[in-house]
């Protein structure tokens, strides 16, 4: 009798089914963590923040310029109570005629500069046609001066007579100037104002 013979190692079949089983697919990668809503929220503040920053640098300049432009105009005093007249000197002085007749002071006859008695005043506005002014008259306050000036080179018209508006805010009274000159302007009217643009 034959004794079994053990299996030709070629001819067995390999055992499949003793490995592991491996997947086709690679693994997936995790999913990205999700982004919490208070990110968000300061996300979405930080954006308001800016756009209101961007929305004040660009606005302020028309609200303040305005507002100083008006502040400029409101705080103009006319002092109503003082009422003095200044008597003709001699011909090199500035002649101012009664305060009753409300006409013109002139400035010196070159009209270039201004009157020794005149008190200048600070600019509140920048302006390189007629960067100054003064007042020429007791009842003229700076702040009115400075309104009549900016009343001036608010408008167009030069080297003629003008006429001009100006607001007191001490009355709150709208007062008529009459302005002439070249390089020195001479505005009067009002109650006996003397002011100078230069």
């Amino acid at each position: 009798m034959n004794a079994p013979q053990p299996p030709d190692p070629w001819d067995s079949q390999p055992q499949w089914d003793s490995q592991p089983q491996r997947d086709s697919q690679p693994p997936k990668d995790p999913p990205p963590p999700q982004t919490p809503a208070w990110v968000w929220v300061l996300l979405g503040a930080g954006v308001a923040a800016i756009v209101v920053v961007v929305g004040l640098v660009w606005v302020r300049p028309m609200l303040f310029d305005a507002e100083t432009n008006q502040s400029a105009r409101s705080s103009t005093q006319l002092n109503t109570t003082a009422s003095t007249t200044t008597t003709p000197t001699t011909e090199s002085s500035p002649t101012t005629t009664s305060a009753a007749a409300r006409t013109t002071t002139s400035a010196p006859s070159s009209g270039t500069a201004v009157p020794a008695n005149a008190t200048r005043c600070g600019p509140v506005f920048s302006n390189n046609e007629l960067p100054n002014s003064a007042t020429g008259s007791k009842a003229t306050s700076c702040e009115f001066a400075e309104e009549v000036r900016y009343q001036y080179v608010s408008q167009g018209k030069r080297n003629a007579t003008v006429s001009i508006n100006a607001v007191s805010p001490v009355t709150n009274t709208r007062y008529s100037m009459s302005c002439t000159g070249k390089k020195v302007v001479t505005c009067t009217g009002g109650n006996n104002a003397i002011v100078y643009l230069f």
